[in-house]
């Protein structure tokens, strides 16, 4: 025989069981992995907005999506186009960008994972360096032909650091000309910063820049509270 309530009265064990799953569902919204820097603290810890470094000015990132659009084909050189939609993901990032009108630029990325995930990214990077060292393509904002990897001297930071330089074409081009882009990834606790710097031309004005970069990052990054 089917049971029937009065209108507008629920049983207490089904509002009870009710209670209980909403404060379930809240407290799994409410979690937060242990470790994680938290939105002040990814923001705080990067260059300052409106600061500058070697003479070149620290700012927003100029056209959004040019650092982290980008496919790599093969996809197993992905890791080398960008990292923040490589599995697993971070759990919140932020960037920024400091560079010299018609010049040299560079941008950097904090990123903070869960448990054991940064080491797992920062591996992937790494691997991919000598993996994909003979090129590859990438899809950007235009079709660019990547035609060799190499590792480059890496500063001594945080609890692993790897460091290469890409030389890229643009594919299509009927005179093609060889440009580079510098890369330094810094692996700190849950943490990767992660610095991605070029120019127009190959006269070392980027690599200058970098250095300066980085040593003004990971300062303001090992001074935050």
């Amino acid at each position: 025989m089917t049971k029937r309530f009065p209108l507008g009265v629920v049983p207490a064990v089904l509002l009870a069981s009710l209670g209980l799953a909403a404060c379930g569902g809240d407290a799994e919204e409410r979690a937060e992995p242990s470790g994680v820097l938290s939105w002040d603290e990814v923001r705080g810890a990067l260059l300052e907005d409106g600061s500058s470094v070697a003479g070149a000015d620290v700012g927003p990132e100029d056209f959004a999506g040019f650092a982290d659009e980008r496919t790599a084909d093969p996809a197993s050189c992905q890791p080398l186009s960008t990292i923040i939609d490589l599995e697993p993901k971070p759990y919140r990032s932020a960037r920024v960008q400091v560079d010299r009108r018609l010049g040299a630029w560079v941008h950097v990325q904090l990123l903070t994972y869960a448990g054991d995930e940064a080491r797992e990214v920062f591996e992937m990077v790494d691997e991919a360096v000598d993996d994909c060292s003979a090129g590859y393509d990438e899809d950007r904002v235009i079709a660019a032909r990547i035609t060799g990897v190499e590792r480059t001297d890496a500063p001594d930071l945080g609890d692993a650091v790897t460091s290469y330089r890409t030389t890229w074409t643009e594919a299509e081009a009927d005179e093609p000309i060889e440009l580079l882009e510098h890369m330094v990834l810094v692996r700190d606790g849950q943490q990767l910063l992660s610095f991605r710097a070029g120019d127009l031309s190959s006269d070392g004005e980027a690599e200058e820049l970098l250095a300066a970069v980085v040593d003004a990052q990971w300062k303001r990054y090992e001074e935050r509270p």
